[in-house]
């Protein structure tokens, strides 16, 4: 958030290192740090340190997350992480309302209606530079989401299987690319997890790693695509 919320730092004073209020660009009460909207009993006259308004920006996101449930009526905890940040930016713009038909479609699960409606705005179309690639951010995550919810992830080697202890092992990641996020997984069949990896920025696909050097058996191994999951059989034992 803090990339988007006063990325200037307007109101900071470099030589006291605290943030002070300043007008909001939104209008009505004035702002401080990292787009907290003052109260009429707010006293920050003597500036608040960088902790603090740290402190500050995550209690409006856990706010901005209550509106989302209750206003917005939108289950955002089953949302992959990256959809709950970009709601979360979006919300703290006041682009999304009850009524608008983004919302209505991000109800209905229509993710790629909802990204299109999202930036069909006269913010995005006509704003500031730095409102409209706010909004392309968001849409990015949203446009994201709506991909994967139409194309599957796949997974597929030839990876060997079975592996001898500590081979290295080659999973190759089909559609859905590039992801923001991978990671592996390795559980027993009694559901303990043995090892795990992770990758972030995935481009091509080709993960690889290592099977446990000092275990023999068969595993269930679990890849997770951007919050998705896929399960494979592992077996790793000595030729």
């Amino acid at each position: 958030m803090k990339q988007f919320e006063n990325s200037i730092k307007r109101g900071w004073d470099t030589e006291k290192k605290k943030w002070f209020p300043h007008s909001s660009l939104e209008g009505g009460t004035n702002t401080i740090a990292y787009g907290h909207k003052m109260q009429t009993t707010d006293d920050y006259s003597q500036g608040i340190t960088e902790a603090k308004a740290t402190k500050l920006l995550l209690n409006d996101i856990e706010l901005a997350q209550e509106k989302i449930k209750t206003i917005l009526d939108i289950n955002i905890d089953k949302l992959p992480r990256y959809v709950q940040q970009a709601l979360i930016n979006a919300m703290f713009r006041g682009e999304l309302k009850s009524t608008h038909d983004t919302v209505d479609l991000m109800k209905q699960d229509k993710w790629q209606e909802a990204a299109d409606e999202y930036i069909n705005h006269n913010d995005y179309k006509n704003g500031a530079p730095g409102v409209k690639k706010r909004m392309q951010w968001n849409y990015d995550k949203f446009k994201y989401y709506a991909d994967s919810l139409v194309t599957p992830t796949e997974i597929y080697g030839p990876f060997p299987n079975p592996v001898k202890p500590g081979e290295e092992v080659t999973v190759t990641v089909i559609n859905n690319l590039p992801a923001l996020k991978a990671e592996i997984k390795l559980f027993d069949i009694n559901g303990k997890l043995i090892k795990k990896h992770n990758w972030n920025n995935v481009t091509k696909g080709i993960l690889q790693f290592n099977a446990p050097s000092d275990l023999e058996g068969v595993y269930i191994l679990a890849v997770y695509i951007n919050n998705e999951r896929i399960l494979k059989k592992l077996s790793i034992y000595d030729r």
